[in-house]
């Protein structure tokens, strides 16, 4: 079982992640809307940095941000991954 500790911790480390992707991310989403593409580069480094993940239910391998509580780190996450123009 997860406690609040551990998924703040694993919060953390998902908000960690993204923004350190976020330059990269920001400029391949500059480069697609040039040449109306989709992003397939910057998909592949979220599902890489497990970011994918936190909207799965930890059942299935996920980190469970869908149960009730958790959508405010969703969207947070997402507010963040908003600054990479995605």
């Amino acid at each position: 079982m997860t406690t609040a500790s551990d998924r703040h911790q694993i919060e953390a480390e998902l908000f960690e992640r993204l923004a350190g992707l976020i330059p990269g991310l920001r400029k391949e989403a500059e480069q697609c809307d040039l040449k109306a593409c989709f992003p397939f580069a910057s998909l592949a480094k979220l599902r890489e940095a497990s970011l994918l993940m936190a909207p799965v239910p930890v059942a299935f391998g996920g980190f469970g941000f869908h149960h009730p509580g958790g959508e405010d780190s969703l969207f947070r996450l997402l507010h963040l991954l908003g600054y990479a123009d995605l």
